[in-house]
């Protein structure tokens, strides 16, 4: 499951899954928000949680990025659906022909956690050009208050931000049934202002890989993704997985424009087999 887990996550970044929910804002005077030069990731699975870092050069425009990153989006939406309490994209992974941007990775300063099981601080690594990847045992304390703090560096001000942690999800869903009937996911809602994320990718043995990607209100409970938004994946045989994620999002900002996306969530995975 870790295995699965690590290449799910780094699919979804890579291909740029999502909707842009960060708070984008200013105050005390700063400019508003209108590029991205880093992100930070607290990731809890039942297994244990995974903690990310990293920052660009140069920034991507806001409008260029999508949900928790702070990288150019590499696909386009085939199909949006707005619907009463939940957002919809479908994606088709076609590639951009070698015309992606491409930003370099660069060193933000140290980035300090706290309010996990315990203190984490992370350092940029200047031969691998990231950020050291943080495997914490155990799980989150639910709901905890989490500080992320920058330190900044030449390159990159001082920053922090402040939001509470995930709260155990335990989804439930038809995707053993497939997707032929259609895919249902259910969730026992905590009503603590979080979003819920269903994101459902196929990976066919012919044909293009895709998914489709909802952002629906965690009060909900229930949610059964859009059959037009479904019909539009490749066809069997194929891999269908299943991320369900509760989740805060928020950028902080760097009062110049630019901003670090911060996010915490609790992710569940499972896969099946269409033959």
């Amino acid at each position: 499951m870790d295995e699965v887990r690590s290449r799910l996550h780094r699919w979804g970044r890579r291909v740029g899954l999502g909707l842009g929910l960060g708070l984008a804002g200013c105050g005390g005077g700063a400019q508003a928000i209108s590029s991205r030069v880093g992100e930070v990731h607290l990731h809890q699975y039942s297994t244990g949680a995974h903690i990310e870092a990293l920052f660009v050069d140069p920034p991507t425009p806001i409008e260029q990025t999508e949900f928790d990153s702070a990288l150019p989006s590499r696909n386009q939406p085939i199909l949006q659906l707005g619907l009463a309490l939940a957002d919809c994209k479908v994606y088709a992974f076609t590639g951009c022909g070698g015309g992606c941007p491409s930003p370099a990775f660069l060193d933000g300063g140290r980035v300090d956690i706290s309010g996990l099981p315990r203190a984490v601080s992370m350092a940029y690594i200047p031969q691998f050009g990231s950020y050291e990847d943080v495997a914490v045992d155990g799980v989150f304390v639910p709901g905890a208050l989490l500080s992320v703090r920058g330190e900044g560096s030449a390159r990159v001000p001082p920053f922090s931000a402040e939001l509470a942690g995930p709260v155990a999800l335990v989804p439930t869903s038809t995707l053993e049934n497939g997707l032929s009937a259609g895919l249902e996911v259910g969730w026992t809602s905590v009503g603590d202002g979080s979003r819920l994320k269903v994101v459902v990718s196929v990976v066919p043995t012919t044909g293009t890989s895709g998914a489709v990607s909802c952002y629906v209100d965690e009060t909900l409970g229930r949610f059964r993704l859009p059959d037009e938004a479904l019909a539009l994946l490749a066809p069997p045989p194929r891999t269908v997985e299943l991320e369900v994620s509760r989740f805060r999002l928020l950028d902080a900002s760097l009062g110049d424009g630019r901003s670090v996306v911060v996010h915490s969530g609790y992710s569940v995975l499972s896969a099946t087999m269409e033959p």
